[in-house]
């Protein structure tokens, strides 16, 4: 198990993740695959928070995997990004939609599920880096976040117009454990954690990026939405994790951040 502790900038290409969710990162294999480098921020506002209650807050979440230098990328299974106890997802404040998003524009899945979205335009969205022929380049997506369509779920969408493509991912919103690989927490410790988003990755190894392949992945997710996400600063500071988990035998790689909780 890799694990890194990072104190990241909060740059506004990274600033999002979904719970909220976010992030995340995928890539495609080859023979030149090798592990790639995870980071994760994150930010909650407003910056001062009551210590014995709940306020409604906006999250911000980045995350980030990028290949290493002259290498591929590890195909990647899935992201779970958790927060702090501090932070409370409320899944009930903001109605689900189950309306099927498949092979939306983003005009036609705001005018199916629109009521039900929690993330920022145009501050959430998803950077990916390529390689190919004329170099490297980086192309912004547009991403949203829907509530539902089930209990416990959100929708990630994801859409790439010159790929003609969309990404509708159902990402699972449970409890973080204490331990970052664990199934549940232990019973009696004193809680560190709170929701976790369980993000499968999107998959680019069909041959849709043509001559191109994939070098990283940036998501950025803001959540601002009543009180679907309310914070206050019970622990003394915010935290966020990601575990990246890969599909060959590669080792999960954890990344958190930390900033102090100042209270009101």
């Amino acid at each position: 198990m890799t694990q890194i502790s990072l104190k990241a900038a909060k740059q506004s290409a990274a600033i999002v993740g979904a719970l909220l969710l976010a992030p995340v990162v995928i890539a495609t294999g080859g023979a030149l695959a090798s592990h790639a480098t995870a980071t994760i921020n994150g930010e909650v506002n407003p910056a001062k928070l009551p210590a014995d209650r709940r306020v409604a807050a906006t999250l911000s979440v980045g995350a980030e995997v990028s290949a290493d230098p002259g290498k591929e990328f590890e195909p990647v299974d899935q992201i779970k990004l958790d927060a702090g106890r501090n932070l409370k997802v409320n899944l009930g404040a903001v109605p689900r939609c189950s309306a099927d998003l498949t092979d939306t524009t983003a005009a036609e899945a705001e005018a199916a599920c629109g009521p039900s979205r929690v993330s920022v335009d145009p501050a959430s969205s998803a950077v990916i880096d390529l390689s190919g022929p004329g170099g490297n380049f980086s192309t912004t997506l547009p991403l949203k976040i829907f509530n539902g369509p089930g209990n416990s779920q959100v929708r990630v969408w994801i859409r790439s117009d010159p790929l003609d493509r969309t990404f509708v991912l159902t990402a699972a919103v449970s409890q973080a454990p204490e331990a970052p690989l664990a199934r549940a927490a232990s019973r009696g410790a004193e809680r560190k954690w709170g929701p976790r988003l369980t993000l499968p990755a999107p998959q680019f190894d069909d041959g849709t990026l043509g001559p191109y392949s994939l070098r990283g992945i940036h998501l950025g997710v803001k959540v601002d939405k009543g009180r679907f996400v309310t914070a206050n600063c019970e622990a003394a500071n915010q935290r966020f994790r990601a575990i990246v988990t890969y599909k060959s035998v590669h080792p999960a790689d954890i990344v958190t951040d930390s900033d102090p909780c100042r209270r009101r």
